[in-house]
Order: C-alpha cells, then structure tokens, then sequence
C-alpha cells in the first residue's frame, strides 16, 4: 500500500505514476484507489464519471481504477492498494 497526497489537478501525474508503478510491481493488476469523501469529490470532478454510490462504496472510476471511501483518512491522502 502507498500513499500520496492528491490537492489538485497539478497531482495527477503522480498519481498516475504511482498507479503505473503498483499495475508494474503486481503484474498488471489494478489498484484500488481508497480517499475520503472529500478527496473522492475531486478526482470524480476532474473524471466527470460517477456510478451509482450503492455499488460497494464505490463512487467513481479514475482511469479504469476503482475510487473506495475511507473517511479515516485525511483529506487529500490517497492510499493505493
């Protein structure tokens, strides 16, 4: 698991490297992207993708990754897992 900190449009090159970079060490398994409601109101801002809320948690997708809630977690916090 790896977390970065995602506060703006200007994160998403690194967060899209950390994703390539787990796809890499996991053998071109996808991550699952866990944030807080409020981070996950950002990234689903910039993907203009929502699925429906009830399918387990799951909000959104960014770049075929699963966005999950965590509201443990601290705004801007995305773990990668």
């Amino acid at each position: 698991m790896k977390k970065i900190m995602f506060n703006s449009i200007a994160d998403q090159p690194k967060l899209n490297m950390a994703i390539e970079k787990y796809e890499c060490f996991n053998n071109g398994e996808s991550p699952y992207l866990v944030m807080s409601t409020n981070t996950s109101k950002l990234i689903c801002a910039y993907m203009l993708r929502e699925i429906p809320t009830e399918n387990l948690g799951v909000l959104c997708r960014y770049g075929g990754n699963k966005v999950l809630i965590d509201d443990e977690l601290e705004n801007g916090i995305i773990e990668i897992r």
